[in-house]
Parts: C-alpha cells; structure tokens; sequence
C-alpha cells in the first residue's frame, strides 16, 4: 500500500499513539513500570524523530572517528536494521562481517573506523552490560537512541532533515513522526542534515531555535569524500569525469546518491533502486551485470552502505567468472558528513 494512502486511512488513531508515547516517555522519566538505566560509561546517542533515512550511520561514524582519534575507546551500541542478531549481544570482527546476520550498517561503521567496537542487539542495554565486561569501553555511541529510554545518555542529538524537520508534523500512523514534535524537549542539540549551507541563516534554524530556545541547533551536510573499489584502492577524484555508467543502489533517498554521481561529471546512463536495506542476490549480479555490458558502460557505481552488503554476497557467487568481472567494474562512491 502507498505510505501516503496507508497514512491517510490511519489518521484518526494518531492521537491515540501519540499519547501512549507520552505516557511512555513519562512512565521512563519516573522509572514507574519502565525503568532507565545509567552506564558507568558516558553516553551519546545520535537519533532522530521521524521514520526513514536522516543519514544517522555517517553521523556515527564521523562521531566515532573524531572519539577515536583522540584516543578514546569507543563503543557502538547498534539495533542493525534487519539483522539476526535478535537481542543480541553480536560483535563485528574481522573474521564476523556477514551483513545477512548483522545488517550492512554495523559493519559499515566497523570498517569505516579504525578501531571501533561495534555490538549489534535490540537490548542496547544488554549489549552495553556485555560490553562493559569484556571489552575496554571508554564512551558509548546509541545508534538510533532517541526513542531508546532503558538507557539513559548523556547528549542526546538528534538529526532532523533541514528541508522538512517535522516530515510533515503528524505522528505515525497518520504520518512519519515516532514520536510527537514535544518529544524534541528531550534533546541536547539538533543537527540538520543535509543543509544546503553551513551558514545558513533562513527560517529553518531559526523556526527550530524559536520553538526550543534552550537548545543548540547545528547544520550538516554530505560531502563526497573519495570513490573505491572492493579491493581497498582510492581512486582520484576526477577519475569518473565523462565516464558512463550504471548507478545502483538500496538506501532510503536513491535520488541524492544519483545527482552526486551526476555532480562528479559521470554520464548516468542506467539508474536503478532497490528498496532500502535491500539484501542482494546472485541474481541481481547477473541482472545488473547483464545492463552493464549491454549498455557498454564504463562501471558500475554503488554507495559505500551497498558496498558492504556486495562485498558478502559476491563472494558467496557460484560463477567465478561472473565474480571476477564484477568486482573488476564496481565502485564505491564514499561521502562523509
């Protein structure tokens, strides 16, 4: 079904959930049948207020690396969109980066910072526990934490999309919001993400400041950062000018991905979307495979979240041939925020 007819059917029972989010958020606050937990390790979530994509991983992993590179040790508490892991506790390790068990984003955020732990579950917490207890732990990073109350945090940021911080103001299941616009109160500082300036000063910002003065809001935006292969080679970055090639890829806004492509001075002669978190199979090698020689194209393009999810089914791929001459035509393009 169309989200927007599903949202328009569903409408009447918004109020309805909107209000047993407050109450769960109260029930929470007052440890009153829900309770929240303190680490003896400090706490940063990075979450957001609407469903679909508001480019949360790049921000983890820039957050990490930045923790990180000033040598502190840090810890990824992850759900892993699609995974197996259930509750969990997973590791991502060198020897375990199956993207079919531990969804592509953990391990993105894995081999994107040198040195990051990252557990995957749906009990944070209990991920946390498990971490604490067997690995060093300096600070934790909440990946999706807003809505995640068993684990108290000690900055909570929260990424709001600048051209629609609201994603249209009406809380599921009439519309896209988790939570109602009050929920924001909760929040150390807002980021909004892909601004078209860092120092924009049009009403977006200051709308948002207006409505919570007490809080910082900052603007971010995705930058491309450099275009690879699966083997680990950096290309330069004027490498795609005039080349042809097919875009492809399984992430929430396809659109941004292919106008960047067509930024770098690529020819996108072929653009296809599969949905997001899409897991691919032999199949889809074939078929994107198949375009690529019909259309004579240069190379394949993909993004660095689809690249993970390839790197673990190609090697899975029974042609070898076919495995060969896909790996030799695919590229990464990488961004950071």
């Amino acid at each position: 079904m169309n989200p927007e007819l599903f949202f328009s059917l569903a409408r009447p029972l918004s109020p309805i959930y909107a209000s047993l989010m407050r109450l769960r958020e109260k029930l929470y606050d007052k440890n009153i049948l829900l309770k929240s937990h303190r680490l003896d390790k400090p706490v940063i979530s990075i979450g957001n207020l609407s469903m679909g994509g508001t480019g949360k991983t790049p921000h983890v992993i820039e957050i990490a690396r930045f923790l990180v590179d000033n040598s502190f040790k840090v810890c990824v508490l992850t759900r892993g969109y699609g995974s197996k892991a259930g509750k969990g506790p997973l590791l991502v390790k060198d020897d375990f980066k199956d993207t079919s068990i531990l969804g592509d984003e953990p391990v993105l955020i894995y081999e994107s910072v040198k040195g990051v732990n990252v557990v995957v579950g749906s009990n944070r917490l209990g991920g946390a526990i498990w971490a604490r207890k067997n690995l060093d732990v300096d600070v934790f990073l909440l990946d999706d934490g807003f809505q995640h109350l068993a684990l108290r945090r000690d900055i909570d940021i929260v990424l709001l999309p600048y051209e629609d911080p609201f994603s249209g103001g009406r809380v599921f299941p009439g519309g896209y919001l988790r939570e109602p616009i009050s929920a924001l109160k909760r929040a150390n500082c807002f980021i909004l993400t892909s601004s078209p300036d860092f120092y924009d000063k049009k009403y977006v910002k200051d709308e948002l400041q207006d409505m919570f003065p007490h809080i910082p809001v900052f603007l971010s935006k995705k930058i491309f950062k450099n275009i690879s292969n699966l083997k680990g080679d950096i290309l330069s970055p004027g490498f795609l000018e005039a080349k042809n090639v097919i875009g492809f890829c399984g992430i929430a806004k396809p659109k941004g991905f292919k106008n960047t492509l067509i930024e770098l001075g690529c020819n996108v002669i072929k653009f296809v979307s599969f949905k997001d978190h899409y897991e691919y199979k032999e199949k889809d090698i074939k078929d994107i495979y198949e375009m690529l020689k019909i259309s004579k194209a240069h190379f394949l393009m993909t993004t660095s979240k689809d690249g993970v999810k390839l790197d673990n089914i190609l090697k899975q791929v029974n042609n070898k041939e076919l495995y060969k001459s896909f790996l030799e035509k695919l590229l990464i393009l990488n961004i950071k925020v």
